[in-house]
């Protein structure tokens, strides 16, 4: 793929549940020092949630038998899953300290998946590096639209980075229930531009393995 230095021209492609194969061309203008910041990172640190069960020191093992595990886009673009004890960097009694290596730039959704929670808590940074509920659907539908898009990851990321998220999660914090959305309207109305805060009043009840 190849770039030149006012315009970065790219399909975004979906596979929707309902619908067939969707590509939007997007052009994004005037990013050539993003496009430059590509190869820098930066490591954020933040704590657990206060939903974390920190009376288990291990943190290995838990009712299900599954530890709790961090996912987040990496600088490359790729999916990472980690457990939570490799990414440990001070254990107290009611706090976890964590770091990992973002896109410095670049939107990054982290969700974080452990027992208790029914939907995975998270946010999207650089907006937020705090975890909570709707954070979490606000990062998974992020984490969506670059994981279900054709070609290069973070080309998509810099296109994800003009939305307004800090009013979309404004917009999500409103509702009893963001996972019974229409996930699928979401993320083509994000996609194509048209996205308006009506758009999350349409019901779907859409589950979405992470795979």
């Amino acid at each position: 793929m190849k770039h030149n230095n006012s315009t970065a021209g790219f399909f975004l492609c979906r596979k929707l549940h309902t619908l067939s194969l969707v590509c939007i061309a997007v052009a994004v203008s005037s990013c050539t020092q993003l496009y430059d910041a590509f190869g820098d990172t930066e490591t954020i640190t933040f704590s657990m949630p206060e939903s974390f069960d920190a009376s288990n020191t291990d943190m290995r093992i838990f009712p299900t038998g599954n530890p709790p595990t961090l996912m987040w886009i990496d600088a490359t673009g790729s999916v990472r899953r980690e457990p939570i004890s490799a990414l440990v960097e001070e254990f107290a009694e009611h706090q976890t300290s964590i770091s990992i290596t973002v896109s410095k730039g670049l939107v990054t959704p982290v969700l974080l998946f452990c027992d208790g929670l029914v939907h995975p808590e998270g946010f999207i940074y650089p907006y937020e590096a705090e975890f909570t509920e709707a954070g979490g659907f606000a990062a998974h539908i992020l984490y969506r639209l670059i994981h279900e898009s054709d070609g290069d990851k973070n080309a998509v990321r810099l296109y994800c980075a003009h939305f307004n998220w800090q009013k979309f999660l404004q917009s999500v914090r409103k509702l009893d229930d963001p996972w019974e959305c229409d996930q699928t309207l979401i993320l083509q109305s994000i996609a194509d531009g048209t996205f308006k805060a009506n758009t999350l009043k349409t019901r779907a009840n859409q589950t979405f393995p992470y795979s």
